[in-house]
């Protein structure tokens, strides 16, 4: 008899195969099991080991012992005629063919039958279906939901490395196209607080919450991860990696990978980092950390720590498309609100340019390449960039806001309002969508809505909100509305007098309101180097019914020259105040179309059709 055939009569191969079948259902159970009850990751990566090493042993206890009517007996002890090897192997054919049916179908069930919430559908699936109006996307399902809140920092430091790490994490997570997760800004509103997971996960809309905790000590950290699922507490999964600072991407590889494994989503794509130099990739997240605002103390200084963290990461290594692109969009932001526009949009077109040639399809670095081309810019231009980048990274807070930005400068808010929605839906708690909100309605008329929504922003804090609702309420003769709305909210900033109610009938005198109206903006323009301050202290013109000092300041933010500057300009800011007092008589200044054509906006006009306030006619543009 050849081996193979005494392998067979021993039953061997089909004790390996009920082995396997027997194996795999119980890996199954285990697996369930482990995670439901929050078994920490390497107890299931021990049971599946040893379960693997069981394999061996079975097949050798095969060979060398049958079981008999009399028990448990070696081979050579049992005759021949007397052997029930065959009878016995019967019952395993069986309960292989058993065990491969049982197989089967939870391999069918967990590919083909969906879950309870894939079959429901969501609202806004109902209300698409119920109005005729097509679904763009398939919404994902509300399961598949993650909060990433910030890892508590348990070193004696800043919370920069920390924060930058969680940011890292959100961002590995949002690649994925079946997962929602929560935007930066409010994920980090529950930085340091002790709030019940539940109302986080009802506040962000989310079923699932990652949180942990960092420890640096020189080169070593520990690092703490674990997911719980919102709705009981529960722990699905948690990890702790004791490990130098040069696994760190190991580490948030293995975090998302398990996170996208408990939600039974497909695996993360793989991460671009574009540096093995920790020192780089640490500035780097700390630069993130804070452009972002997640460092409340940097305050109006996040300009210059986030510049001098990317210019040394880009030192350390020169070819580090990241930290250029996330330099370029640094200068960017900065632009018009903390360094003169053109000297921003320069410093902004250099760090693109320089990432591209580093990385030609890096999608944040094409884009804001475009954007601060100086001898090709033109608003249509600009939008046109950053609609193709949010077309790739569509849950990109910042270019949403650009976009709305440069819709509303060109006097479409109708089709800013998706770009506002996305905003919103991608930081629900944060104030700077309310407030787009608010100026895309006050530019189409709609004072009441507008006042919502800048009263949401305002009462979390956003000064541009509480100024464009007291101005634009002084301008409309409710004096006393905009003394409520300050009152109510009381934000600090200069461009709004300290004593709204000593302000305005002072403004209003009709012999002496002019020179004293004059003097506060002027002073605030001299001691102020924050241009946003001055663009608001500037709209004071507009709020007193004063559009030709309005154009002089314009004039004087654009560089006083008599010519119009083409290209970026502080003046832009208000040109977008002018959107928000839309009745003030800027647009039917003769003025305004001279601004218009030096800046491009008529050329965005004949792309895009008329917008809000102007129209053509028999050739001529007209606006009002």
């Amino acid at each position: 008899m050849s081996f193979i055939d005494e392998l067979k009569r021993r039953n061997v191969i089909r004790v390996g195969g009920a082995y396997v079948l027997v194996g795999w259902a119980i890996a199954q159970v285990a697996e369930f099991a482990f995670e439901n009850f929050g078994a920490p990751d390497w107890l299931l990566k021990s049971f599946v080991v040893i379960l693997f090493l069981g394999l061996p042993v079975a097949l050798i206890f095969a060979w060398a012992f049958e079981m008999t009517p009399e028990g448990l007996k070696r081979q050579r002890d049992v005759e021949r005629s007397e052997s029930i090897t065959a009878h016995t192997g019967r019952k395993l054919d069986r309960l292989i063919i058993i065990g491969l049916i049982v197989c089967i179908a939870v391999l069918l069930v967990d590919r083909f039958l969906p879950s309870g919430s894939e079959l429901e559908p969501d609202a806004a699936s109902v209300d698409a279906v119920e109005t005729g109006e097509a679904v763009v996307d398939e919404p994902v399902q509300p399961d598949r939901s993650i909060a990433v809140l910030p890892f508590v920092n348990m070193t004696d430091d800043k919370d920069y490395f920390a924060d930058g790490l969680s940011e890292e994490l959100l961002n590995l997570l949002a690649k994925i196209p079946d997962l929602k997760v929560a935007g930066r800004t409010s994920s980090f509103m529950f930085k340091g607080k002790n709030d019940d997971l539940r109302a986080i996960g009802e506040s962000l809309g989310v079923a699932h919450v990652l949180e942990g905790s960092v420890r640096r000590s020189g080169e070593k950290l520990r690092i703490t991860a674990q997911l719980i699922k919102v709705e009981d507490g529960f722990h699905l999964w948690s990890e702790t990696y004791d490990r130098e600072m040069a696994d760190i991407f190991e580490i948030q590889d293995d975090v998302a990978a398990h996170i996208t494994r408990q939600l039974k989503l497909q695996l993360v794509p793989d991460a671009v980092r574009g540096t093995s130099n920790m020192e780089a990739y640490t500035l780097y997240l700390e630069a993130i950390a804070i452009m972002n605002g997640l460092d409340s103390e940097s305050g109006d200084n996040w300009y210059e720590a986030t510049r001098t963290r990317l210019m040394r990461a880009t030192e350390l290594d020169e070819e580090f498309a990241e930290a250029w692109g996330a330099l370029a969009m640094a200068h960017w932001f900065a632009s018009g609100v903390l360094i003169n526009s053109p000297e921003g949009g320069l410093l902004t077109y250099e760090a693109a340019k320089r990432a591209l040639e580093i990385d030609p399809a890096l999608p944040v670095a094409k884009s804001f390449a475009v954007t601060a081309d100086e001898a090709n810019w033109s608003w249509a231009k600009e939008i046109e960039a950053l609609q193709e980048f949010v077309a790739v990274r569509p849950d990109d807070l910042l270019a949403n806001d650009a976009i709305v930005f440069g819709l509303l400068i060109g006097g479409y808010a109708d089709a800013a309002m998706p770009y506002i929605d996305k905003m919103i839906e991608i930081e629900p708690l944060m104030a700077q969508p309310y407030m787009r909100r608010g100026d895309a309605l006050a530019l189409q008329g709609n004072l009441e809505e507008a006042l919502a929504a800048w009263r949401i922003a305002a009462a979390r804090g956003n000064a541009g909100a509480y100024a464009n609702a007291i101005q634009l309420l002084v301008f409309n003769g409710r004096d006393d509305d905009a003394i409520e709305f300050a009152q109510s909210y009381k934000i600090d900033f200069p461009a709004m007098p300290s004593d709204l109610s000593d302000f305005l009938p002072k403004a209003r005198d009709p012999k002496t309101g002019a020179s004293y109206l004059d003097s506060f903006v002027e002073r605030l323009r001299m001691e102020n180097g924050i241009i946003m301050t001055q663009v608001h202290a500037i709209m004071w013109y507009l709020a007193f019914d004063r559009p030709a000092d309005y154009w002089n300041a314009m004039r004087d933010l654009d560089g006083g020259g008599v010519e119009w500057r083409r290209g970026w300009s502080d003046a832009d800011n208000l040109a977008y105040g002018a959107a928000i007092i839309r009745s003030s008589g800027f647009y039917s200044s003769p003025e305004y179309l001279s601004y218009a054509v030096a800046q491009s906006l008529v050329d965005l006009w004949e792309r895009r059709g008329p917008p809000d306030h102007c129209q053509k006619t028999d050739g001529k543009w007209s606006c009002e």
